[in-house]
């Protein structure tokens, strides 16, 4: 695969010789065309294709949150293809060719600002979730105005739920009912910051969450 710009040719969306072209995200992409269809089963391969297959089930349940946490990806990648590229450590492949995921090593954010103490606990009774986190700390890259998150994902639902806290000079304890089917047990929390335009993030931290 090729990115390429031409002065005869601006846009190409078509096929010739062994070569296919189109365009992605504003870019001239040339492809040669497969020659030979492989499925090799090698067990690396195999592997490699349940890590993938996993990463990929991530991606769509972490959706609400990489979409606002990775705003400096590069300008090929979708946040789709971000959270896969960042998170294949976090993800291994058992003998029985099972994927088990590392959720405290997931990220879903990426960015040079800084992330200030988040705690985050769920009432199994009343299913409450509270988030809390400490106002201050600004400087260079922690301005006042930044906005705070907090990602919450239910690993048995493979879905996400996005919270603001507010701003970084006010952050205060907020309360969130736990979503209907969720279990406390399986739910991983993750905090984040992005800057006031969202055009700067920071890279996610992992909260251990506290069960009442």
């Amino acid at each position: 695969m090729a990115i390429f710009e031409s002065a005869a040719f601006v846009t190409l969306k078509k096929s010739f010789g062994n070569l296919t072209t189109y365009r992605s995200r504003g870019i001239n992409i040339l492809r040669m065309k497969t020659k030979e269809v492989r499925n090799p089963r090698t067990p690396e391969q195999q592997i490699r294709r349940v890590r993938l297959g996993e990463l990929a089930r991530l991606s769509r349940g972490f959706r609400a949150a990489h979409r606002l946490g990775f705003p400096q990806r590069p300008l090929i990648e979708t946040t789709y293809n971000t959270f896969v590229r960042l998170n294949t450590q976090a993800v291994a492949v058992n003998d029985d060719l099972q994927a088990v995921t590392d959720f405290s090593a997931l990220v879903c954010s990426q960015g040079s600002r800084k992330v200030p103490q988040v705690a985050v606990s769920i009432s199994r009774e009343e299913r409450q979730v509270t988030m809390s986190g400490a106002a201050g700390g600004f400087g260079p890259d922690s301005d006042a105005s930044d906005r705070v998150y907090v990602a919450l994902y239910e690993s048995g639902q493979n879905v996400c739920g996005v919270y603001e806290l507010g701003k970084r000079s006010e952050l205060e304890t907020q309360t969130a009912a736990l979503p209907e089917g969720w279990e406390a047990e399986q739910v991983h929390a993750y905090a984040f910051v992005c800057s006031a335009g969202k055009d700067i993030a920071s890279d996610s931290k992992y909260i251990t969450v506290g069960l009442e």
